[in-house]
């Protein structure tokens, strides 16, 4: 997914609630070693596990930082994985970041949603037993097991428009979400 969000050669990202580390690398091989990876995490032990991960050649540096989201500079790509959902506030997490946001920046998050099963899984009984503890879990873990469904609203409400990848290469200034079958949004700021 994130690699279609058209994260460019020397960018700055901010990667938000990084865990151990592995999104964050991703980027930073997507910007490359002229650019610049900085990592945040409330875990000290996830942390610790990504630093452990160490740098990978043609790779950005990636700073790792057990911080909030004040004085982190600005960012041209801002990025997070299942954080969110995680979050008490996530509209105003929204808001916190798009301070952070260059003009232009790309904001991409990949957060999830529970929704049906499929048609023809109802007879797999055994598949909606596992289904539901997941999701009973991210829940019992203080996930917000709606937030996919609603983070388009989210966004738009910050301003944001759903416009898709493809017309953001034509048209760099509109303010592109990847399409909502991808399970993930991304945006631009002007």
């Amino acid at each position: 997914m994130f690699e279609t969000v058209c994260i460019r050669t020397g960018s700055r990202v901010l990667s938000i609630g990084c865990g151990n580390g592995d999104l964050s690398r991703f980027v930073a091989r997507l910007t490359g070693p002229q650019g610049e990876v900085v990592a945040v995490d409330s875990s000290e032990a996830a942390l610790a596990l990504a630093r452990a991960a160490g740098r990978e050649p043609d790779a950005a540096p990636i700073i790792y930082l057990a911080a909030d989201l004040h004085d982190l500079g600005r960012f041209d790509v801002i990025v997070g994985r299942r954080v969110l959902m995680y979050l008490p506030d996530a509209s105003a997490t929204l808001a916190r970041l798009v301070g952070l946001a260059n003009p232009r920046a790309i904001l991409a998050f990949q957060e999830h949603a529970r929704a049906s099963l499929p048609f023809g899984l109802a007879a797999l009984s055994l598949h909606r037993r596992l289904y539901d503890w997941v999701w009973e879990t991210v829940a019992a873990e203080g996930g917000d097991v709606t937030l996919g469904l609603r983070l388009v609203d989210q966004m738009r409400s910050r301003g944001l428009s759903n416009s898709g990848t493809q017309r953001r290469r034509s048209d760099p200034a509109r303010r592109p979400f990847l399409p909502p079958d991808t399970n993930a949004d991304a945006a631009t700021f002007d």
